[in-house]
């Protein structure tokens, strides 16, 4: 496993998450210079809840959830492109909600 993030309080489909794919000269993924997204709702509609520990691979950026409470559960939740080079964090946010008004 390459990268790695917590699934933070209050997350839900309005989130995402994000992971570098790198560049990488001479890997045997040579990646794609790009920001992969997995957007809050595919994240929700695969079973990650706040709390969860992602990981994605080096190579594709295949992404599992791991989830503890008695036992530990991991579920394959996402896959990048097969050129994928991840690198770094993954970093997963929960959308700002817009202040309401009050008249």
């Amino acid at each position: 496993m390459e990268s790695v993030g917590f699934v933070p309080p209050g997350f839900d489909r309005h989130g995402a998450a994000y992971l570098a794919d790198l560049g990488a000269p001479g890997a045997p993924t040579p990646g794609t210079s790009s920001l992969l997204t997995l957007l809050g709702r595919q994240l929700v509609h695969a079973g990650g809840r706040p709390g969860d520990l992602l990981v994605a691979t080096e190579g594709g950026a295949i992404t599992f959830a791991i989830r503890c409470r008695q036992r530990c559960t991991v579920r394959q939740i996402g896959r990048g492109p097969t050129a994928t080079h991840g690198e770094g964090h993954l970093t997963v946010v929960s959308a700002a909600r817009p202040a309401r008004s009050t008249p």
